[in-house]
């Protein structure tokens, strides 16, 4: 298992919880802390801690802000969860227990 497969299948099961946040301004970096604390407390995710550092930062500039193109409001949920397709798709595929070089 890829560790991006891993948090997105897990960020997808938190959906409403995540958009709750957001929508009561509730999301900053101490709820993601939790977040992840809870429900990315596996070993399989403590050996990837600086990946995991990285989409949580991510995960707050891309939450925390309403996004427009062309007047039309972007759902952030759904572009965070394509940019993790993106960034799955282009990095190299290593195991989650293995060491990232």
């Amino acid at each position: 298992e890829i560790l991006l497969s891993s948090v997105m299948y897990k960020l997808d099961a938190l959906k409403k919880l995540i958009k709750a946040l957001v929508d009561k301004g509730k999301l900053n970096q101490g709820t993601i802390n939790n977040l992840f604390d809870n429900y990315f407390n596996e070993p399989v995710h403590k050996a990837s801690n600086k990946q995991l550092d990285s989409v949580k930062v991510l995960m707050l500039r891309l939450l925390s802000q309403k996004m427009s193109v062309n007047g039309e409001e972007i759902n952030r949920q759904e572009n965070l969860y394509s940019i993790l397709r993106v960034l799955n798709f282009i990095t190299k595929k290593t195991k989650v227990n293995e060491p990232v070089s």
